[in-house]
């Protein structure tokens, strides 16, 4: 049974923390936002009860701001606080213990950073066994072409930096000609890449323990629940090997041939995650549950399918198509429209950012 509670949400950005806050608002009688400047839109969501500015970035917070959310909690009576982005998920890693309210599951800081950096990630997984693409680290755009013209490396490969997020940085190589000229991050994660069907798996942690999951496979219209025992087992090593706790993504391939490839990881929340939503698993309510409530593995949500808005949208021509799910989709876009019209815009105009090449 759903708890209703008062949540604060800590937001450094739009499009990610917005779904968290719809997520929120299913499970929580309230959410309130304390968001940088990067994230004032979702003052517009009907789902922010009270927007609260905050100047800076999560990145920098410290005790001073620790301080300041333990005054909103009081003055507001927070019952739990949540992380939004890898920011916020971040800074309650290293600062959780000192809030006077009750927060979302995180991973520790040094997990985090583990996980989060593309490079580190793979060492780790050829440590435990776990298969991953080939992958290199370079410093500067000149030792790839070396790397290249010396044949320690062959094309199609896939370059991105360590530890941004949204896709920002990557970029698919196949010949010489898309060499860039310049790169304007260091180190620089050289990737093989894997030719094959894209399979996003996520994990709700608690102490190394797996509390619900997804898997889906997706392309640009549509998401698919599926079930993988062996991406499964794979992540129970990562997963109990690190003692992680809070929400564990990872990006997979899977090759002609059947073999999974484990590509890199995403210690905190995700874009689509309103799509497991949908399917039947808030991981905002499943974390905020005792660990005995809630058990979810993706068995129960396998071959569920969620349209992404434009196929939903054509697909309103022809009403009786429509799925549960579709439905579902379609009152959750109606619900908010302002923030949804905002959160299109955005993509359009600064494509780079988008995860994975989706908004929605």
């Amino acid at each position: 049974m759903t708890m209703k509670r008062r949540a604060l949400l800590l937001a450094e950005d739009f499009r990610l923390p917005y779904r968290v806050l719809r997520c929120a608002s299913s499970c929580c009688e309230e959410v309130y936002v304390l968001g940088t400047a990067g994230s004032s839109k979702l003052r517009m969501s009907n789902a922010c009860v009270r927007y609260i500015s905050i100047g800076g970035s999560y990145q920098e917070f410290g005790d001073g701001e620790v301080s300041y959310i333990n005054s909103l909690c009081e003055e507001w009576q927070i019952d739990c606080i949540l992380p939004s982005c890898p920011m916020t998920t971040r800074f309650l890693a290293l600062f959780g213990g000192a809030l006077k309210s009750a927060h979302y599951p995180v991973p520790t800081a040094v997990v985090f950073d583990l996980l989060d950096d593309k490079g580190r990630f793979a060492d780790l997984c050829s440590e435990l066994g776990v298969p991953r693409p080939d992958t290199r680290r370079v410093s500067a755009v000149e030792d790839l072409r070396q790397m290249v013209s010396e044949n320690r490396f062959a094309y199609p490969f896939i370059i991105k930096p360590a530890n941004l997020w949204g896709s920002a940085g990557v970029k698919k190589i196949s010949c010489n000609d898309d060499l860039p000229d310049r790169i304007d991050y260091s180190p620089i994660i050289v990737q093989q890449y894997i030719y094959g069907h894209e399979i996003c798996a996520f994990f709700l942690c608690d102490n190394g323990d797996i509390k619900a999951s997804v898997q889906y496979s997706r392309d640009a219209s549509r998401s698919t629940f599926v079930h993988e025992p062996e991406i499964e087992r794979y992540a129970r090593v990562i997963i109990k090997h690190l003692m992680c706790s809070g929400v564990v993504g990872f990006d997979v391939r899977r090759d002609a041939q059947g073999g999974f490839y484990f590509i890199e990881c995403n210690p905190r929340f995700w874009y689509r995650m309103h799509f497991a939503a949908f399917a039947g698993l808030n991981f905002v309510n499943a974390g905020l549950s005792s660990a005995n409530d809630i058990v979810v593995n993706t068995q129960a949500t396998s071959g569920i399918m969620v349209q992404g808005y434009r196929d939903l949208l054509r697909c309103m021509l022809m009403p009786w198509r429509m799925t549960d799910y579709d439905v579902a989709h379609l009152r959750y876009l109606m619900a908010d429209p302002i923030p949804t019209i905002a959160a299109a815009i955005e993509k359009m105009t600064k494509p780079s950012r988008a995860a994975n090449g989706s908004l929605f």
